[in-house]
């Protein structure tokens, strides 16, 4: 019988709430104003008038209600509400120990927030506390509580701003939690009066950027005035997403990011940014933006840029794409831009797009992570393309030397027929088949040296002192003792000197850092 006033007092508030209309606050997920015109009746009206009188103040009436099931979602919300002016640590005890299912957590959070509504003016130490604990939703909670800048009562507001850092600080990265007010110049005079310091920046900041994606025109110039620190904050989080069309933001919105990369971001926000901007840039003026790039940009970033722009010229005009990457400089640009270029032409005549290829990628360095990584691609692609295109190419006498790497990548699929491949190698003419053999003795020591070792010894028609060598330069660094009962073991001759040498060579660097070369080795030299 304790719990029957209590109990009654809660069907009261909330027969009343659905007979008269209540409605239940915006903020809360789920929450609605409409009547219940199905329970509507006289007597359920009357029976409403007798009880309004009492509110639900007990945890216990509320586990009742809730395990009842007769009630509707925006019935127990009230309930909550009801209780939470009582007793907002018993009601947030019993909503935690509740049990909402494997994905409950946004119902938890939602009932949560309720509490919240009735406890954080009045107790914020209290209310923090709590959530401190509540670690799955806390940035959620936080963000909700924040949002109190704008929708609560004044008593709320200052308890918000008295504890400003500790709320950011729990809203941590999961800034799109915030409760931001209306974005208009009203909203954002709210956050303008906020105590200046790191949690004013923050919030400034992510409410410009989301401001900025609604409604740049209007946007645009409060955020112009902003202070620098947060201004910039605001662009590079706005900048993200208008360059990379999204659909909800206007065109004028996209240009005006563009300005701030080109005119006001800091050289490592250009670098974040540019091969961004230059594909935006690209869409109206191609060769401006490849201008743009080469002017501001440098390495891999100057590298994206240029494919970015090449990338979405190819599909509309070739031509002009193949144009472009002749005019442009020596650097990382022009390598990405001609790479680009001639991975297209590979799919009509992949031999004439790898000698265009070579005429205008400079001289290849073998040490330039750019130029070694652009030849592994185009070899993978021109041998996925036309492998026969790729055998003939280097079994033609007249031919060009290809990169080494490029040769490299190709064989590492060619080598999955080794007995094959080694035939095909023999047939070459002696001065193609020296890099060709080198890289095939590379692909297999990289796999397996004891494997590489053994097809190097069954073929003495293609054992060359370059296969050896690469042979040792992988097998020394696993099992040193091996590979040097290897080197001892080939016949006598320019192959086994060749061997020699680069274990001696190997030994020579143990030596000068401070390493002890094996025995079996120094017996081998002297």
């Amino acid at each position: 019988m304790k719990y029957l006033f209590p109990l009654l007092a809660c069907l009261a508030v909330f027969l009343a709430a659905r007979q008269f209309g209540g409605a239940l606050e915006s903020g809360i997920p789920g929450a609605s104003s409409q009547k219940d015109a199905g329970r509507g009746t006289k007597g359920l009206a009357r029976q409403a008038e007798r009880l309004a009188g009492r509110t639900c103040k007990s945890p216990a009436a509320l586990e009742r209600l809730h395990r009842s099931g007769e009630l509707a979602e925006e019935d127990l919300i009230v309930a909550i509400r009801q209780a939470a002016a009582h007793d907002p640590e018993g009601v947030w005890a019993w909503i935690e120990a509740g049990d909402y299912g494997p994905h409950g957590d946004g119902t938890r959070s939602k009932y949560l927030q309720v509490v919240l509504s009735k406890w954080f003016g009045k107790d914020p130490e209290a209310a923090l506390a709590k959530m401190n604990l509540h670690h799955p939703n806390n940035s959620y909670l936080a963000g909700y509580v924040i949002g109190m800048l704008a929708t609560g009562t004044t008593e709320e507001a200052a308890a918000v701003r008295d504890h400003l850092d500790a709320l950011v600080d729990m809203v941590g990265n999961q800034e799109r939690a915030i409760l931001f007010p209306p974005r208009t110049a009203e909203g954002a005079a709210v956050l303008m009066a906020l105590p200046e310091g790191r949690s004013r920046e923050i919030l400034l900041g992510r409410f410009a950027a989301a401001w900025l994606e609604t409604d740049s025109g209007s946007a645009a110039a409060w955020v112009k005035q902003l202070p620098d620190i947060v201004r910039n904050k605001a662009m590079a989080d706005f900048t993200g997403e208008a360059l990379n069309d999204r659909p909800w933001i206007s065109e004028a919105g996209r240009k005006f990011a563009m300005e701030w990369v080109m005119n006001e971001a800091s050289p490592a926000e250009k670098i974040r940014f540019g091969p961004m901007l230059a594909e935006n840039l690209a869409k109206e003026n191609p060769a401006a933006a490849i201008q743009w790039a080469t002017a501001n940009l440098s390495g891999d970033a100057l590298e994206d840029a240029t494919s970015k722009v090449i990338t979405r010229l190819l599909s509309t005009d070739p031509e002009a794409a193949r144009e472009i990457a002749e005019t442009l400089s020596a650097g990382d640009g022009r390598t990405a831009a001609v790479a680009g270029v001639a991975g297209t032409m590979l799919k009509k005549d992949p031999a004439a797009a790898i000698e265009w290829w070579l005429d205008h990628t400079g001289d290849h360095n073998p040490a330039n992570r750019t130029d070694a990584r652009t030849a592994a691609a185009l070899g993978s692609k021109w041998f996925q393309a036309d492998p026969d295109s790729f055998r003939a190419y280097l079994a033609d006498p007249d031919g060009r030397e290809l990169p080494f790497t490029m040769v490299q990548q190709a064989l590492k699929k060619m080598m999955e027929d080794r007995d094959g491949t080694f035939d095909w190698i023999a047939s070459l003419p002696p001065a193609n088949r020296v890099p060709v053999i080198k890289s095939a003795y590379m692909v297999l020591a990289q796999e397996s040296p004891e494997k590489a070792a053994a097809a190097f010894d069954s073929r003495p028609d293609l054992a060359t002192g370059d296969g050896a060598r690469m042979i040792l330069n992988y097998w020394y660094g696993r099992d040193p003792n091996k590979a040097v009962a290897w080197v001892a073991s080939l016949p006598w001759g320019g192959t086994r000197e060749a061997a020699l040498s680069a274990v001696r060579k190997i030994a020579e660097q143990q030596v000068q850092k401070g390493q002890e070369p094996p025995q079996q080795l120094k017996e081998l030299l002297h």
